[in-house]
């Protein structure tokens, strides 16, 4: 097995050892494919030719960045097929009263995008280390 090999491995390991974190401090949410919220929807995209992954969001979950960032008051749609009625329903709140407040008041941040690249990075810098010096051995070894 060749160094690229390995390397897509390593990568592919990181990856959903990111996503798995990432899910895990997701809020729930409503939407996105089947229905399943944000925490469901949470995607790999890794191209091997370029060594690169990519771990965000599926772009079903439209108010994804509004949740990590928070939002400038706006009027949300509110609409009974609307993200925003089905969380409402979900909390048990007023949609009009929820939509009303966005509109005055916007949104607070709920990270989870920067907490996961924070709590990830040291461990997956170790994963590529240690790999490295694992494929390094077994090419001493030939």
């Amino acid at each position: 097995m060749g160094l690229d090999s390995y390397i897509n491995s390593w990568l592919h390991n990181a990856s959903y050892f990111i996503k798995e974190e990432m899910s895990s401090r997701a809020p729930e949410g409503v939407g996105g494919v089947n229905g399943q919220g944000l925490k469901h929807n949470i995607g790999i995209d890794i191209d091997p030719a370029l060594r690169t992954a990519m771990i965000k969001p599926n772009n079903s979950i439209a108010y994804a960045d509004a949740v990590e960032t928070g939002s400038r008051p706006h009027r949300p749609p509110a609409g009974p097929d609307s993200s925003l009625a089905q969380w409402c329903e979900m909390k048990g709140l007023n949609v009009w009263a929820v939509a009303k407040s966005i509109e005055l008041r916007g949104t607070k941040p709920h990270p989870y995008i920067e907490p996961t690249y924070q709590a990830t990075k040291g461990p997956v810098a170790v994963m590529f280390s240690e790999g490295i010096a694992q494929y390094l051995g077994r090419m001493q070894a030939i």
